[in-house]
């Protein structure tokens, strides 16, 4: 107290605001949505989450949902494990300011047709109230591949009976 039997005090307390992280979720893929994609044939999707601002004070967690008659191939990417109809990839509590990326691939089932795609959802929000996703849905029409057949004989003028035609 310095001497001061009844000392004041006029500033004791401070007030520092937490700046919570902002998040931005966006999925693509290879060959991009909307492009059309044949039975067999390997499609890439990639998920990014951005984090801004400040540390993840949660986990991050994106549920991405494969639609059917698609197959994910392995091995899949660190964070991400396989769950019912999908995965779940997580950007652990804590993590800092940055971009998360996540690259999968799947192959479209032989038995594929009409569409194939997935759509991801922001089921842990990261600390974020509102975390943003935009283009979190990919749609690839299928196309089964179209088989022709022709055959030539070698044949020079009229064929009579019982003459040999190669094929």
């Amino acid at each position: 107290n310095g001497g001061d039997t009844d000392p004041e005090c006029t500033t004791c307390t401070t007030t520092h605001p937490v700046a919570l992280p902002v998040v931005a979720v966006s999925k693509s893929s290879n060959p991009a949505t909307g492009t059309t994609v044949t039975p067999g044939q390997t499609i890439e999707y990639t998920l990014t989450a951005n984090v801004t601002v400040s540390s993840l004070t949660s986990a991050l967690v994106l549920t991405d949902t494969i639609s059917g008659d698609q197959t994910l191939v392995t091995p899949l990417p660190a964070g991400c494990v396989v769950n019912a109809g999908g995965l779940v990839c997580t950007v652990a509590s804590g993590s800092p300011v940055g971009a998360y990326t996540f690259v999968y691939s799947t192959t479209v089932d032989a038995d594929a047709a009409g569409t194939v795609g997935n759509s991801v959802v922001v089921t842990g929000n990261g600390g974020d109230t509102d975390p943003e996703c935009t283009t979190c849905t990919t749609t690839h029409p299928v196309i089964l591949p179209t088989t022709t057949l022709s055959k030539l004989v070698d044949a020079a003028g009229p064929v009579l009976p019982g003459a040999t035609l190669t094929y």
